[in-house]
């Protein structure tokens, strides 16, 4: 891609001066309150196509509060919610405090539900898991504790099968559902998971599922074609999940810096697919990595930057997805361009802009014509452009 000079420009070709530099589990034996319990949670996954899942869920923990208080408990709906900032030990306090204002039948019955409940997260199911969310979204303004501290009790339930077998010999949904879960578990204040050496094999892995190409993720190219839709969506969640674990303040130290380097890579990558989803959440994560580090490596820049650059060399090799991922990088890391990319892109209209296009879009639709359109994209990365450009 060329040197990096004195001024610390990153070169590409000609075009030298685009860039600046840069526990335990529950006692499960209650009984007819398992069964109770697993009844309320069937009922609520079950969705008609008229139907959100949250509705179902809605009801389930509605019948789940009303029995308890039925039977003696004080009424919870006064509770507030936690407070962000809480350490774990102060949810689960908060949470024994809870069951020691219900009967024993009651506190088995909402355990037993729990343990439910958290299973159901990595459920190959989008609407389940959904669902399982919503439950518990509920029971934390019900309850008054955290979602950490609801699923603390039964942890053993979801994270032994997700970590217990490696997400390649898993099919696509249920990796995506394993993914997901610890997606929304990294995401919980106070923190549910540790970084620790299961989890990062765990990331390691879906970087690995998010850097790779499709045809390497199913079990013969023909497949390709026929799970596009899971594979996008996969390659979804492993970019949202390295997201996730980006912005936890453990995975700063300096012995995840490879790995790190890595997920950044593979943002970048990520920007150019062809998915406005992956794309989307790319963009969305190299956003939370600026958010934590002003700077970004040289090599990084350089090789993230370098299908921009290239396609900037030449006026031919313009295309409606470059002029777009252009305008992306451009809101991310207006610092490290110069003003020449926008001399550059003047020069390629004056190309595309010849009298002979100029008296051909008279006759035909607008809309139909491809110069046309890239013109439209250059203009609508001039106002992206560094202030200095002014």
């Amino acid at each position: 891609m060329g040197d990096i000079g004195a001024a610390g420009n990153v070169s590409a070709g000609n075009d030298a001066s685009f860039v600046e530099p840069a526990s335990e589990p529950f006692d499960d034996d209650g009984g007819a309150a398992d069964l109770r319990a697993e009844q309320l949670l069937a009922d609520s996954m079950v969705k008609s196509s008229a139907d959100a899942p949250t509705d179902a869920a809605l009801d389930c923990v509605d019948v789940v509060v009303s029995s308890a208080a039925s039977d003696g408990a004080a009424s919870p709906v006064a509770v507030r919610p936690p407070s962000i900032g809480t350490t774990t030990a102060q949810a689960m306090d908060a949470f024994q405090r809870f069951t020691e204002r219900l009967t024993a039948d009651n506190v088995r019955l909402i355990k037993s539900f729990l343990a439910l409940i958290t299973k159901e997260l990595a459920n190959p199911s989008t609407e389940v898991r959904e669902a399982a969310k919503a439950c518990l979204d509920i029971l934390v303004g019900v309850t008054g504790c955290s979602v950490t501290a609801l699923l603390l009790p039964s942890r053993d339930r979801l994270l032994v099968p997700i970590f217990g077998k490696p997400l390649r010999a898993l099919p696509h949904n249920m990796q995506i559902g394993n993914i997901d879960a610890i997606t929304y578990c990294l995401s919980l204040d106070p923190p549910f998971l540790e970084i620790n050496e299961e989890l990062l094999r765990l990331l390691s892995e879906a970087l690995a599922l998010a850097d790779a190409e499709d045809q390497a993720l199913v079990n013969h190219p023909a497949q390709v074609r026929s799970n596009t839709a899971s594979l996008t969506h996969l390659r979804h969640v492993c970019i949202r999940m390295l997201t996730a674990a980006m912005v936890r303040p453990e995975f700063a130290d300096a012995k995840n810096t490879p790995t790190r380097a890595r997920i950044i890579s593979v943002f970048f990558k990520s920007l150019y697919h062809k998915s406005v989803e992956v794309v989307d959440a790319a963009n969305d994560g190299l956003k939370q990595v600026l958010l934590q580090q002003q700077k970004l490596p040289r090599d990084l820049l350089q090789t993230g930057l370098r299908p921009i650059l290239m396609n900037l060399s030449d006026y031919k090799r313009l295309t409606v997805a470059s002029l777009d991922g252009l305008a992306r990088l451009l809101q991310l890391l207006t610092n490290y361009f110069k003003v020449e990319v926008g001399r550059k892109l003047l020069d390629h209209m004056q190309q595309w802009a010849n009298p002979q296009l100029l008296q051909a879009a008279l006759e035909k639709s607008i809309e139909d014509m491809h110069e046309i359109k890239i013109l439209v994209a250059i203009l609508q990365v001039f106002h992206l452009l560094p202030s200095s450009a002014n």
